[in-house]
């Protein structure tokens, strides 16, 4: 399942620009605006599903705080009419990532979020897709990340989107009650 946000928004080259450090700052915090802007628009909660991204109560505030069930992979694409060599186009999307770890509750670090860098030429905007992993060799790279950082039982206790939807678990061992083929 592939859901796709566009944002109609122009993406500089911000590695090679020499701007004052407040001047960043505004083009960033916009950025991020713009992208949580149009994540609450496009009802990129819903189109991803509650096996994806779960909803809980918040603990200081009335309301309820997002995060991920599965895993994802996030491929940001900068459309614009003339190309970035990549390492200044990953740089570009920082602000981008930032905001897009910060709506699902994590760090852009974490290892539930595989982040893709690509680019095409046309009217300037930027195409967010995310991906839900389900490959069984994906699963067990995340599981052995969270045994050798000594978050095994964290691993075990975070259901996968099969459990989630009546399938067979595809983790390694089991999720918690989960359905194992004989």
């Amino acid at each position: 399942m592939t859901v796709t946000v566009t944002i109609p928004m122009a993406l500089p080259s911000a590695g090679n620009m020499r701007e004052h450090p407040m001047a960043r700052h505004r083009r960033i915090k916009a950025q991020r605006q713009a992208v949580s802007i149009n994540f609450m628009l496009d009802a990129t909660d819903a189109k991803l599903g509650e096996a994806v991204v779960g909803h809980r109560p918040a603990e200081h505030y009335h309301g309820t705080v997002r995060f991920l069930r599965s895993p994802l992979a996030v491929t940001l694409t900068r459309i614009a009419p003339r190309k970035l060599d990549d390492d200044n186009l990953a740089f570009a999307f920082k602000g981008i990532r930032d905001e897009v770890a910060a709506y699902f509750g994590v760090d852009d670090a974490d290892p539930r979020l595989t982040w893709r860098y690509a680019q095409e030429r046309g009217k300037a905007c930027v195409r967010i897709e995310f991906d839900v992993v389900t490959a069984e060799s994906d699963i067990d790279v995340m599981r052995r990340w969270f045994e050798e950082s000594g978050n095994a039982e964290f691993w075990r206790n975070v259901p996968c989107i099969e459990c989630e939807l009546g399938r067979t678990c595809l983790k390694s061992p089991p999720c918690a009650g989960a359905e194992v083929e004989p």
